[in-house]
């Protein structure tokens, strides 16, 4: 059986919300019939895994906020500059052929290593890895998508055909009333 004392938790939590506050974990537990008194408190499996789990849909909620911002090129949606960033390092370094990938395949830089459910999350959400794991520990595995492995070519395609579409749209500045317009194709 598991025991760990709330401010711990807090502390990991804070990895990935910096927002989270000891005394706001305490209250969760006890506004959800855990007894908690003070962020010294010990608490056991259950209590932790039902603020895993809380905490997991909180990074899913703030992971959807910015993937649902994200545009949509060509029936492609455009990840954000982050989440590329990540991408780029998983296909620079995928080598096997199970469409798996774990902490000790790949290194991850500092900077994107402090967000890195969140920023698995966001993969998820883009549809390019299919789960992952993420421990504590700093332990981690994905299952990848192909189509992870063919985004940056996937993107520069809808790009082209989205720049290939908005040039033949014709700008009018002015008066044009007096004007007669003859729609045709570029080479007409």
């Amino acid at each position: 059986m598991a025991k760990m004392r709330i401010y711990d938790i807090a502390r990991s939590m804070q990895e990935k919300l910096p927002d989270i506050k000891s005394k706001d974990v305490v209250k969760l537990l006890q506004e959800n019939g855990f007894e908690a008194k003070s962020a010294q408190s010990v608490i056991e499996d259950d209590a932790i895994g039902f603020l895993l789990k809380h905490f997991n849909k909180v990074v899913a909620q703030k992971a959807a906020t910015i993937v649902n911002g994200q545009p949509t090129v060509g029936g492609l949606k455009i990840i954000d500059f982050t989440a590329e960033e990540l991408v780029s390092i998983i296909c620079d370094n995928y080598r096997r052929e199970d469409f798996k990938l774990t902490n000790n395949d790949i290194e991850i830089p500092t900077y994107l290593e402090r967000d890195l459910q969140f920023e698995f999350e966001k993969l998820k959400q883009y549809g390019l890895i299919s789960q992952y794991v993420y421990y504590i520990s700093g332990f981690w595995e994905i299952s990848i998508l192909p189509s992870i492995l063919s985004y940056f070519q996937d993107k520069e395609k809808a790009m082209n055909q989205e720049q290939k579409t908005n040039s033949y749209t014709n700008i009018f500045n002015g008066d044009v009333s007096d004007i007669q317009i003859q729609q045709g194709t570029k080479d007409s």
